[in-house]
């Protein structure tokens, strides 16, 4: 079996012909003008799995491809007769390939740097002697990979570059504009992007130390006067040689968007000028050998120094001075932050307090005045300062175990020394070190978060309360975050070896280096317009700098696979959407009905496909359920960053969360939620839940429906709910409080097999007595059965049934204005039904396997309809 193929015609009219098969071998044909036939050329074997792609390079020298065994390899074309014919005779399959190449006979170059799956690999231009090819790959990267051929040797590729381009699963497309140098990607999320892979938009510098900073002698202890009879009483005494440090970079500060400072183990500090390309001795400080940290005030030419006698530095680079202070501790400066202002917190360890110092620089070379203030540890043994919040009215600390620190600054002309924490939260939102905290520029209320686990949290100034927390996954340790002069939040830190800055608001890396990983000195300047990092690696200092963003959103996409459910706020206008991939993306729709892709956001939550989304009334919460009995609550708040919360999770024994939650329905109850939930086992099952109670989550009452799976879940009222379920019946279960079970009242059969849709029309309020169950079953039909409620209990009164209103599947039933519906099934086909279910209009939808709709609200009073699938389309409904 054939995965992949690819043609060339030589000059001279020859046709080559390479495919890949499914035994993990290339076969090679060639064709010649008033040959009968083709004839096999070359059998290329060493892939140990099936070959997605292959391709010849433009002078058909080389073929590139890739395989289930996650490697990109290059062949070589030159074939001798003997070879052609052994590949003539040569038998299909996983044979061991012998005596061979490391990667396999005519293997001359083998890369392996993909996560999983390749599915497509290009030549580039060859540069300086260097093939060049891309890849794409369902681990959603794309990889740029280089290597000089040897002869009679297989070359391990190197990867120039890779990027994360999507969400989800899978780039599925990629073409290239060899010129430009960009490439442009397709994804099984729907998005377009567009990628500038050329050399000259960025820059790679990297120095040995013996390269920047002057010889230096090797410094040596002092040794104390001793005694004469202390020397005599040593002098037979075999004295160890201390083995001396050898001369390193230490640490780095930002001074502005062109220059930053490094400290060395032997007490320099140097300075680099980066357009200049030059590096400068500042000076040698005795104090700040073997330990130094630095910070800088970006923009101003001031970098503050803290070493290892607890002192602090002050250095104005631009007018060549130092001034050295107290730095108010114990020993020497453990870690130092520098605030927005001329505010600069210094700490030591196990100290009982910090410093904060607020400094202001004199004409000249005086002495800057300086206040201090010590603000006392709320945990002295526990409390390590790991990020600091620094304005003119407060401090805020993160810690090394989550906890974060509010301190309220006095007036600059009190006398007060010392202050307390005004709020003090152990393990905030777990107890990974927070590495960051920021204030939103449009919100000063609002402070943003980052810690080591990859989780940037939004929070309520003062109580802390958090407004969204989000782990995006393509930070794997988050270890700062800023925003763009048009306000986009970009985080940035690592992910593996690579250091990623990330943009929330598209969804996309602009920044990918490769740097080696956290676990190093290093230093970031985030500037949107020319972004730089320097980091240690190897014994050597390394620079890259890039002059533009890499990465443009062309399409906004969705999810990575297909959508199975979808719910809508009228209150907050978002469109929630669950899918295979696990994720929901919540999504605000204009009054037009358009979707506002590049403001919505991404849940990373289920492990398993979302099954089933129900917004509360107020459309402040938003409950979803999936395989394994997942059921989640998310605290939802709308505006321009839409903030998701995890509130709270049904508590399920791991052991037992073996069944699906399949229909969900929710019901505000007082003050809390009823939930009634179809589990793939044939139970119903009813929950209250209380966010606000010590105990959230109880059992109102459960019921075994049968051997079959239920598959929806809807109430008519709070003591009252219908249930479908495979077998093609509805049925309606009563809730009897005192007894705490759910007591069947009426069950029919109403389609021939599953019921994939149900809905409840006119639900019943104060005084109604009759309602209509609109149901579209696996049948292809679409059914209206209407009930009446007398003498307590519900008795249907009248069923109805349309059997061919689809060719295929009905997947959901939409209620709209005036008692009639919106259908859409399988066969990509929207209908629109009247109350008698007569048939009024119907389109053809572009959205392949449909999976669910929802009516929402446009603009003038009219009704539209947003159908999900394999992608997500919006209708009026005056114009089905």
């Amino acid at each position: 079996m054939l995965y992949a193929a690819d043609v060339y015609v030589s000059d001279s009219g020859e046709v080559t012909v390479a495919a890949g098969t499914v035994f993990g071998e290339i076969i090679v044909w060639t064709w010649r003008r008033g040959a009968e036939g083709g004839r096999i050329v070359k059998r290329l074997r060493g892939h140990e799995g099936s070959v997605f792609a292959v391709r010849f390079d433009p002078g058909a020298r080389w073929i590139a491809s890739c395989s289930d065994d996650r490697t990109v390899r290059v062949w070589d074309l030159v074939s001798t007769d003997a070879e052609a014919e052994a590949a003539e005779r040569a038998i299909t399959g996983f044979d061991e390939v012998k005596g061979e190449a490391k990667g396999g006979r005519g293997c001359v170059a083998m890369g392996w740097g993909h996560q999983a799956r390749p599915w497509g690999v290009r030549f580039l231009p060859e540069e300086n002697g260097e093939v060049r090819l891309a890849s794409i790959s369902e681990d959603l990267t794309a990889r740029f990979w280089g290597f000089v051929p040897k002869i009679g040797e297989t070359t391990l590729m190197e990867t120039k570059n890779s990027w994360m381009l999507h969400q989800g699963k899978s780039i599925w497309a990629f073409a290239l504009d060899f010129e430009r140098k960009i490439m442009a990607t397709g994804g099984n999320d729907g998005r377009v992007g567009i990628l500038d892979y050329s050399d000259d938009a960025e820059i790679h510098e990297e120095w040995a130390l013996e390269d920047v900073v002057p010889p230096t002698p090797i410094p040596t202890d002092d040794e104390a006067e001793r005694s004469e009879e202390s020397k005599q009483a040593t002098e037979k005494v075999k004295r160890k040689k201390k083995k001396v440090k050898p001369n390193a970079f230490r640490g780095y500060a930002v001074v502005d968007r062109e220059r930053f400072v490094a400290t060395t183990v032997y007490g320099q500090i140097m300075l680099y000028n980066i357009p200049a390309k030059t590096w400068r001795l500042l000076g040698t400080w005795e104090s700040l050998k073997n330990w130094s940290i630095v910070s800088g005030w970006q923009g101003t030419g001031i970098v503050a120094v803290g070493d290892n006698e607890g002192k602090l530095g002050i250095l104005d680079i631009n007018n060549g001075c130092d001034w050295w202070l107290d730095a108010g501790g114990r020993g020497k400066v453990a870690e130092l932050f520098v605030g927005d202002t001329a505010g600069v917190l210094t700490t030591s360890v196990a100290a009982p307090s910090f410093t904060i110092h607020s400094i202001r620089l004199q004409d000249g070379d005086a002495a800057p005045i300086r206040h201090t203030l010590s603000l006392i540890s709320p945990a002295p043994q526990n409390f390590s300062p790991t990020s600091a919040l620094i304005t003119k009215r407060q401090v805020i600390l993160g810690s090394r175990t989550g906890d974060v620190a509010i301190y309220s600054l006095p007036a600059p002309d009190s006398p007060t020394q010392e202050i307390t924490a005004t709020s003090y939260h152990p393990a905030l939102y777990g107890t990974d070190t927070i590495t960051s905290l920021h204030l939103s520029p449009t919100a000063p209320e609002t402070l943003l978060t980052t810690s080591f686990s990859g989780v940037y949290t939004t929070h309520t100034l003062p109580s802390l309360s958090a407004t969204n927390i989000t782990k995006p996954g393509n930070v794997t340790v988050i270890t700062g975050l800023f925003f763009s002069p048009t306000n986009e939040l970009h985080i940035f830190g690592f992910r593996g070896t690579k250091f990623i800055v990330h943009n929330t608001c598209t969804a996309a890396d602009t920044l990918s280096i490769d740097c080696g990983g956290a676990h190093r000195s290093w230093k970031f300047s985030p500037d949107t317009a020319t972004p730089w990092l320097v980091w240690l690696q190897a014994g050597k200092v390394h620079l890259h700098r890039s002059f533009y963003p890499r990465r443009t959103v062309l399409k906004h996409g969705a999810h990575g696979r297909e959508i199975k459910t979808a719910a809508y706020a009228p209150s907050t206008r978002l469109l929630a959407t669950g899918a295979e991939d696990t994720t929901i993306r919540i999504t605000p729709i204009s009054a037009s009905g358009a979707l506002r892709e590049n403001a919505a956001v991404t849940v990373k939550k289920h492990t398993t496909g979302v099954l089933r989304l129900v917004w509360s009334a107020d459309g402040a919460r938003l409950f979803s359920s999936g395989g394994l009995e997942e059921l989640f609550v998310f605290r939802v708040r709308p505006g321009p960053v839409i903030g998701v919360v995890l509130e709270s999770t049904l508590p399920v024994p791991p052991s037992e969360a073996e069944t699906r939650i399949c229909g969900l329905d929710v019901r505000s109850h007082e003050g809390g939620y009823l939930l009634a939930t179809a589990m793939s086992d044939g139970l119903v099952k009813m929950w209250a839940y209380h966010p606000t109670a010590e105990k959230q989550w109880r059992l109102v009452a459960q019921t075994v429906y049968g051997t079959c799976c239920v598959l929806q879940a809807r109430f008519i009222d709070a003591r009252a709910v219908v249930v479908a379920a495979t077998d093609g019946h509805i049925a309606i279960y009563q809730l009897h409080p005192s007894m705490g079970e759910l007591q069947q009242q009426h069950r029919h059969r109403v389609h021939q097999s599953g019921i994939k849709a149900l809905c409840i029309t006119a639900p019943p309020s104060s005084g109604a007595e009759e309602i209509t169950i609109l149901t579209g079953g696996d049948d292809c039909a679409l059914a209206a059965t209407t009930f009446l409620y007398a003498r307590g209990a519900w008795h249907m009164t009248l069923c109805r049934d349309v059997q061919s209103a689809h060719a295929a599947a009905v997947i959901d039933v939409v209620p709209i204005t005036g008692g009639g519906a919106v259908t859409v099934g399988v066969d990509q086909r929207v209908g629109v039904w009247s109350a008698e279910l007569e048939r009024r209009g119907g389109v053809h939808s572009l959205v392949a396997d449909p999976g669910a709709a929802v009516r929402v609200g446009l603009e003038g009073g009219r009704e539209g309809v947003v159908v999900v699938g394999v992608g997500i389309e919006s209708w009026r409904v005056d114009e089905i």
